[in-house]
């Protein structure tokens, strides 16, 4: 009875800040760090295209919450051409990694999206983005490349302050865009 209850609500609530936080990840992050590295009027959106040579159709982004290392969840938010997917946005409960393991957790989490992705014959994102540094993204491009698409997908992080600003784009080289 009570004990699940009170799991349910803190998922729940787990789960809307994951969604807030891969939302608020597009609108400040994207559109901010694109402008201040590029410094265009363009669109956040437009400017990534051109940055990435890319079409850019499909965009997810991969957040992990949890509560003082407890209740870990992972939450993929998605955009098709630049709009919100609302269809497309997942809560992954973190089954394997252990309390507080982000790595793992972004391990287990692209892992599970990546094996649906195959298993459904759907189209895979242009590019993916992590919430986080050089680690997470050396652990997303382990993932990508135990699939063999490491060519396929692109993949950034965001890699944040003390202030939980972003202060850089990580790219796949492990390279740093101030």
């Amino acid at each position: 009875g009570k004990v699940i209850k009170s799991n349910e609500k803190k998922y729940q609530e787990l789960l809307e800040i994951g969604k807030k936080n891969a939302t608020d990840f597009y609108k400040n992050n994207i559109e901010r760090v694109s402008k201040k590295i590029f410094l265009t009027e363009n669109s956040g959106f437009n400017e990534l295209k051109n940055i990435t040579n890319s079409e850019l159709k499909i965009i997810e982004m991969y957040d992990i919450s949890h509560i003082g290392g407890d209740a870990q969840v992972g939450a993929k938010v998605s955009y098709l051409n630049g709009k919100k997917n609302t269809k497309q946005y997942r809560k992954y409960k973190i089954k394997v990694a252990k309390k507080a393991d982000d790595y793992g957790s972004i391990k287990e989490v692209l892992r599970r999206r990546i094996e649906r992705m195959i298993e459904e014959n759907e189209e895979y994102p242009n590019l993916i983005i992590l919430d986080g540094g050089k680690g997470q993204v050396s652990t997303g491009v382990k993932v990508l490349e135990e699939f063999g698409l490491i060519d396929e997908i692109m993949l950034i992080g965001l890699a944040k302050d003390k202030d939980h600003k972003t202060e850089s784009i990580i790219n796949k080289d492990l390279k740093e865009l101030k």
